[in-house]
């Protein structure tokens, strides 16, 4: 691209940090950079791992762990967050199998159990991201719809249920209320 004889190139993202790698590999020299601190101070952010499930299970989204058991203590973990998050939540799932496994096994009911779909409920309004294109403006005002809706109870906003490299998950808006807790479950293959 330098060799082409241009004068001046700008690039411009809200995900190229860090820009020393980046730069590294276009192999091209940035001398003026301008990268800017977070707008969310540091203090109002935790990221971290949840290697098991709050009864025991190693939370390992790998297609070989996908079972039943996994499945539904990967949704009671999540009914735990989701009982102390404000506002929306949104879940990312490696693969829109997984999110309609995930939701069929959490809307079965076991002998003496209520499901877990039920318990979610009771917390925040679920939404699930569609497959269909066509459907997606619809989803998003349902969820927004719901997020804004009054609190009632222990009902507090909503849960979006979404894909990596999904639909949801690329240029959408999610600030503020609409994204106060964000739970990635597993990545897809390459």
């Amino acid at each position: 691209l330098m060799n082409t004889g241009i004068r001046s190139l700008i690039v411009t993202s809200g995900t190229l940090s860090p820009l020393e790698s980046f730069a590294y590999e276009l192999g091209i020299p940035f001398p003026l950079r301008l990268e800017n601190s977070h707008v969310i101070p540091t203090s109002q952010i935790w990221v971290g791992v949840l290697p098991t499930s709050v009864d025991g299970e190693t939370l390992n989204s790998s297609h070989i762990n996908r079972s039943d058991d996994y499945n539904r203590s990967l949704g009671r973990t999540l009914l735990n967050i989701a009982r102390i998050s404000p506002a929306g939540m949104l879940v990312f799932f490696p693969s829109y199998d997984m999110v309609e496994q995930c939701v069929k096994v959490w809307q079965e009911a076991k002998p003496t159990e209520t499901p877990i779909w039920n318990q979610l409920c009771r917390y925040k309004q679920p939404v699930v991201e569609p497959r269909e294109s066509k459907q997606l403006k619809l989803a998003m005002k349902d969820y927004y719809d719901k997020v804004d809706a009054p609190a009632r109870g222990d009902l507090n906003g909503a849960i979006f249920l979404a894909v990596c490299r999904g639909k949801v998950s690329e240029g959408l808006d999610f600030s503020n209320q609409y994204g106060r807790t964000v739970v990635v479950t597993g990545l897809p293959l390459a």
